[in-house]
C-alpha cells in the first residue's frame, strides 16, 4: 500500500511539474511582461531552515496585482528589487515571476522518487 502511495505521489510531482512548465511556456509565448517590484518576503514557518518567497507587486494598465514567487531563498529578498513578471493578458492576476524553473524542480524530484521506487521494487523481486 505504501509503495502505491509513493508511486502515486511521484506521478503527481511529475504531473504538477509538467503543468507548471506548460503554463510558463504558454505565458512566455505571449511575450507579455511588465516590471514588478519585490515588496516583501513571505516565509514558511513550518520548515527549518526558513525559506523566503518573494512577494511581487506589478501593474497591468491601471490595475495593480500581487503575486508570490514559488522559488525560495534562504534569506529575505531585497525590497524594491525590480523583477520581470510575465502574465496572460486574459488573466493578468496570474503573474509568473519564476518561469519554468519551478516546474523543472518538481519533474526532477518526481523522476528521482520514481527511480528509487523502481530500484526498491527490483531489489524486492530478486530476493
Amino acid at each position: 500500500m505504501v509503495l502505491w502511495l509513493w508511486g502515486l505521489a511521484s506521478v503527481g510531482l511529475i504531473a504538477y511539474g509538467v503543468h507548471l512548465r506548460v503554463r510558463s511556456a504558454r505565458i512566455a509565448a505571449l511575450r507579455t511582461s511588465v516590471q514588478g517590484t519585490i515588496v516583501d518576503s513571505k516565509w514558511n514557518n513550518t520548515e527549518e531552515p526558513r525559506r523566503y518567497f518573494p512577494v511581487v507587486r506589478y501593474k497591468v494598465g491601471r490595475r495593480s496585482f500581487t503575486t508570490v514567487g514559488k522559488v525560495h531563498a534562504s534569506r529575505k529578498h531585497e525590497v524594491g528589487t525590480a523583477v520581470e513578471v510575465r502574465y496572460d493578458p486574459a488573466d493578468p492576476a496570474a503573474g509568473d515571476v519564476d518561469g519554468a524553473r519551478m516546474g523543472t524542480r518538481f519533474i526532477v524530484w518526481g523522476v528521482a522518487s520514481s527511480a528509487v521506487l523502481g530500484g526498491m521494487l527490483l531489489l524486492s523481486l530478486t530476493m
